[in-house]
């Protein structure tokens, strides 16, 4: 906390702020509750024969809010959800440090904040920290540990889109990457134990790639102008590719990754015709002549 000043002003408890807010890169305003007579009463026993309707609306005006602008200075907040200290500087915004202790959780928010921003921060339970964020050029990232190891971060830009802004992080035991789910250029990759990429999805291509424990590509699954495509690969080689579509379905084979030949399936006749690479036709069959019939 910010010792220089000499006394602290405890406002009453109908003072808050949204701790929530704190996650938002936004400004944090105080607020109060305008009827927090009304506030308390609907939380006490003189509401319990009330119908359902004089609850809605005595509660619609219970959590009526109005901002707040503080003189510069030290402030208590003593409510019924935290208690703590915070600073207010020049215009009336969140400056400094500031500590609040939930009363909910018993959770200890130890928070700084810049002209009303909170920049950095942690939440520790018992003493131990759970979560750490902090707010660098618009980009905000938040960090969860347990048992005092990384598990989990989130890296969220706000100047780009809502839904399409955030980047998750989770992490094995000894906080090794496990995965990355990227919200903005639409991708999740998934990494073994030992560091090598296991699979990666594409959601804007609609491509997905498997790969083996040594981060060795072994298949790849795509939609290509209208055919839903797999391919398969032995030591990172290419061998087999096949793409289906609703007329008719590819299937192409390969020899040291190059096409050797390839066939292709006409449902409508139930006809295969079998090609050079070249595209040269050397077999063609349908499955009534073979004695096939359904």
């Amino acid at each position: 906390m910010n010792k220089n000043l000499q006394q602290y002003i405890t406002l009453d408890q109908s003072y808050f702020f949204d701790i929530d807010e704190v996650y938002c890169g936004s400004e944090i305003i105080v607020q109060r509750l305008v009827n927090y007579d009304l506030y308390q009463k609907i939380h006490s026993e003189e509401c319990k024969n009330y119908t359902q309707q004089e609850l809605c609306e005595c509660y619609d005006k219970a959590i009526q809010t109005e901002q707040v602008v503080l003189d510069k200075g030290g402030y208590i907040i003593d409510n019924s959800f935290f208690y703590g200290e915070f600073c207010v500087g020049d215009l009336g915004l969140l400056d400094g440090e500031c500590k609040l202790r939930s009363k909910v959780n018993k959770s200890i928010f130890d928070l700084t904040f810049i002209k009303g921003v909170a920049v950095k921060g942690c939440v520790k339970e018992q003493e131990v920290v759970i979560s750490r964020f902090y707010l660098e050029d618009r980009i905000f990232t938040v960090e969860g540990f347990k048992l005092g190891r990384l598990v989990t971060k989130q890296v969220v830009h706000f100047d780009l889109e809502i839904d399409k802004n955030t980047i998750f992080y989770s992490y094995y035991e000894d906080e090794s990457i496990e995965s990355i789910e990227n919200n903005i250029n639409q991708t999740h990759k998934v990494y073994y134990h030992n560091g090598h990429i296991q699979r990666i999805k594409d959601i804007l291509n609609e491509r997905t790639q498997f790969f083996n424990n040594k981060g060795v590509l072994t298949e790849e699954f795509f939609v290509e102008k209208g055919y839903r495509c797999s391919l398969t690969y032995q030591d990172g080689v290419l061998t087999d590719k096949t793409c289906i579509g609703e007329e008719d379905e590819y299937f192409y084979f390969y020899k040291e990754g190059k096409l050797d030949f390839y066939e292709v399936l006409d449902k409508a006749t139930d006809t295969t015709s079998v090609y050079k690479s070249s595209g040269e036709l050397v077999q063609q069959d349908s499955l009534i002549q073979l004695g096939f019939t359904s």
